[in-house]
């Protein structure tokens, strides 16, 4: 007689307009469905799809079996139906109970084996800090995607050649694929185990199976089958720990301090299927819809099939991790890569073999390589002001307000005018080529005039906050050697106690009868700066340590302003917005593009980059 089976449901689609996609439909929906723990844990589908075929849906919770005992499971069913006579085939002894395998592990629990396991383990992996992939989504938001492939056996014979198993062969170059995709940290593997041990055991139907992690330390010296090796030989000795659980592994390693959870999100199942019913595709097609894991990024599944070496490989990956920008097929194609360079150079390290395909080299290299274009090399910042302000000497260059919030304007020529009488006054004061020259002003036109004088002198200028702690304004013109500074009045005493000359940013604050009338002409003072000289000094933030200052070249700046102007062409009706504080780098750009197009510049409000409004009321 056969054995009592649970209630088996009969659904057909035959009457759907499309049979075939009605079930696929149905299979997908129920897939993603929850099994309740409080219900059936298995539960069994006819699904009449075809006349000539039927599908047998089996969906067991991960608490009732394993992979290992569902094939079990599976290839009893299979053995009943081929049956001629419709009655079970006979059994040279009665299945093992799962009784046996409850007393086996209550045993095993109060065994010294158990603490020796767990030490072993932690000792394995306390350490480590393991890579893994970003997240996007939160956990209700992730969906469960897979990606099957059928693998002939003449390439699978590729490895097998080798001496080697293809589990060891292909987890080697899964292993290099995530080093260089992560970079940093350690790479560990999540390897489920059978955890059957006996001959009992491997006819027993129930879940017993674990997963634990594996290490991989990925040397690129080495070649890929030297990683196998060493693969072979840590699975061998994680297996002898095998019965110890992953959950009470991770409770033991935060016990112990270490990180508790997290340890992969990759794992890496390989089973062999016995030759079977089950294994003959021409009576019976099987597929695999859930790993049983929701939360990794990634679960594979390789089966091997016994009666003809093929492999069937099956991926279950999160749309969060593999998305458009990273297509799981582009993953395998690098693993699969990684493979193939690996056999055909067997005595090739592995920083020698080729993860990315040609597609994917060539848009690498074209983002990477230098987009070479006609530059100026003769060309320095202060050149480019004077010749464009030759060019259109009446065209509005800077906009800005004053303290009682009145706009003004000054043409090319007005501002060049400036900037020149204020390099003069520099030169007059003895500034040395490529000598630094802070400029302890607020944002306004007056700070703008006075960089430019900067380089017209033929100096670098460094931007310093007046109203940054005293001890890093400081330090920064200690640092630089400063012997003459560009301020107001506020800043003097500041400098005076430093042994540093202030020179007014305000002639008229010497009484310099040339500069009492602003707007009145003069001429740019003689060019000395060349592309290589300094052009500026940045300090960095300091929150690391000592503030340090980053030295930059005419030729630099300049090549960045001809990308920036052939990437985002700005018009001579164009008005750039200087808002960012002179001590970022970004700043840059917003004191020296629009001089090179002949465009203008509104300079913000000091604080306008805390309200639109005051950016609005700067702008004019």
């Amino acid at each position: 007689m056969l054995p009592d089976y649970p209630d088996v449901e009969v659904v057909s689609f035959r009457d759907a307009p499309d049979p075939g996609d009605a079930c696929r439909r149905w299979i997908d929906r129920t897939t993603e469905t929850v099994i309740a723990l409080d219900g059936p844990l298995v539960q069994t589908t006819i699904l009449i799809d075809d006349a000539d075929s039927l599908v047998v849906y089996c969906r067991l919770h991960h608490a009732v079996a394993d992979a290992w005992g569902i094939n079990l499971m599976l290839k009893e069913i299979c053995e009943h139906f081929e049956a001629h006579d419709g009655q079970a085939p006979d059994a040279s002894a009665p299945a093992p109970s799962c009784l046996d395998v409850i007393a086996a592990d209550r045993a095993y629990r109060v065994s010294p084996s158990r603490q020796a396991d767990r030490d072993a383990l932690v000792a394995a992996v306390g350490g480590l800090s393991p890579a893994l992939f970003p997240r996007a989504a939160t956990v209700s938001g992730r969906r469960r995607l897979r990606r099957s492939v059928h693998v002939d056996s003449h390439l699978a014979d590729r490895v097998r050649d080798t001496g080697r198993s293809i589990f060891a062969v292909t987890a080697a170059a899964l292993a290099t694929c995530l080093r260089r995709l992560h970079h940093d940290g350690d790479i560990v593997l999540g390897v489920p185990l059978l955890n059957r041990r006996t001959p009992e055991d491997l006819a027993t139907m129930s879940d017993v199976a674990n997963i634990l992690p594996l290490h991989v330390p990925v040397d690129e010296h080495s070649t890929l089958l030297d990683l196998a090796d060493r693969i072979r030989s840590d699975v061998w000795d994680l297996t002898s720990h095998q019965r110890f659980p992953l959950g009470e592994l991770l409770a033991a390693l935060r016990d112990e301090g270490h990180r508790g959870q997290g340890l992969f999100d990759v794992t890496y199942s390989y089973i062999t299927v016995p030759d079977s019913p089950l294994d003959r595709p021409d009576d019976v097609e099987l597929t695999v819809l859930s790993s049983g894991y929701s939360l990794d990024a990634v679960n594979i599944v390789v089966r091997e099939h016994e009666s003809d070496g093929s492999l069937d490989v099956d991926l279950f990956y999160a749309d969060d991790v593999f998305d458009d920008a990273f297509r799981v097929e582009a993953a395998m194609g690098h693993v699969i890569r990684l493979i193939d360079g690996g056999l055909r150079s067997a005595d090739a390290p592995l920083r020698t073999l080729a993860m990315l395909g040609p597609d994917e080299t060539a848009r690498i290299d074209a983002f990477e390589r230098p987009h070479t274009a006609e530059l100026d090399e003769t060309a320095t910042l202060d050149r480019l002001v004077a010749a464009q302000a030759v060019r259109t000497p009446d065209r509005p260059a800077v906009v800005g307000s004053d303290a009682d919030g009145r706009t003004h304007t000054l043409t090319y020529a007005e501002f060049l005018g400036r900037v020149s009488r204020l390099a003069q006054r520099l030169r007059d004061a003895g500034l040395r080529p490529e000598e630094c020259v802070p400029v302890l002003l607020p944002r306004s036109r007056e700070f703008l005039i006075a960089v430019h004088a900067v380089h017209a002198a033929g100096g670098a200028y460094v931007p310093v906050d007046p109203q940054h702690p005293q001890e890093r304004v400081r330090s920064l013109l200690t640092d630089c050697q400063a012997r003459m500074a560009i301020c107001n009045e506020e800043s003097e005493g500041l400098l005076g106690s430093l042994g540093i000359r202030p020179v007014p940013a305000a002639a008229s604050a010497q009484g310099d009868a040339s500069d009492a009338d602003p707007e009145r002409a003069a001429g740019p003072v003689p060019a000395t700066s060349r592309p290589t000289d300094l052009a500026y000094v940045l300090y960095t933030s300091g929150s690391t340590g000592t503030p340090k200052g980053v030295m930059i070249e005419h030729r630099s700046v300049v090549n960045r302003l001809a990308w920036m102007q052939r990437r985002y062409p700005l018009r001579d009706d164009d008005v750039i917005l200087h808002k960012t504080p002179a001590t970022f780098d970004v700043s840059v750009w917003e004191l020296m593009w629009w001089a090179r197009a002949g465009a203008g510049v509104a300079v913000a409000p000091v604080g306008a980059e805390l309200g639109s409004g005051e950016v609005s009321r700067g702008g004019g």
